[in-house]
């Protein structure tokens, strides 16, 4: 009888980190799709937030865990990242990168989890980073299309649905600081600022 019971524990917990079909099961209960079309940054984060919406799952584009790109995306190249310094330019530097992972909205990464290309970051401008050829690079968060992998949110993981600012650094002024970064926009159409505001 205790067998039996050994047994069934083991397939229950098996089966509860089992990846969907079409996902890839990338160790430590992670699981991971990707996308065989290029798109830009904005489009590969709505192929993500849709894709999800579709499966009944939540799905974001690869932040933290983009270290499991090397192993099992090294195939596609370029990959956006959820990766950036949106939020807190970096100023060269290669530790305090945000990511976009739903579970980890204050997560600050270093150096030790990002496998920079040589002489990377080089940019004093809001940056996202992308993955190519097994190593980092940041980019302007601009047009350019990029293959995608999207990231499933563990079930399990309880987000708190209270307010949270993002407060690594105080904003130097409300203005991106180059000319580069396009931003990700929805348009909407309204008769006034306030009546867009209530949509």
């Amino acid at each position: 009888m205790h067998l039996l019971l050994a047994c069934l524990s083991i397939t229950t917990i098996t089966l509860m980190y089992a990846c969907p079909p079409e996902f890839v099961d990338v160790g430590d209960g992670e699981c991971m799709i990707s996308y065989p079309k290029k798109l830009t940054y904005c489009e590969a984060h709505s192929l993500c937030e849709s894709e999800g919406i579709k499966r009944g799952s939540h799905l974001f584009m690869i932040g933290r865990h983009a270290d499991k790109l090397a192993k099992y995306f090294s195939h596609l190249s370029p990959i956006h990242t959820g990766i950036h310094s949106l939020l807190d330019v970096r100023r060269l530097s290669p530790d305090g990168w945000q990511t976009n992972d739903p579970d980890s909205l204050l997560y600050l990464m270093n150096s030790s989890e990002i496998h920079w290309e040589f002489l990377q970051p080089d940019s004093d401008c809001e940056q996202v980073v992308e993955f190519s050829h097994g190593v980092f690079n940041d980019q302007p968060q601009n047009a350019w299309e990029r293959f995608v992998v999207c990231e499933q949110l563990k079930d399990h993981v309880n987000i708190s649905a209270d307010l949270s600012k993002f407060k690594a650094a105080p904003l130097i002024n409300n203005y991106l600081t180059c000319n580069e970064s396009a931003g990700c926009f929805h348009r909407l159409r309204a008769a006034s600022v306030v009546t867009c505001a209530l949509k």
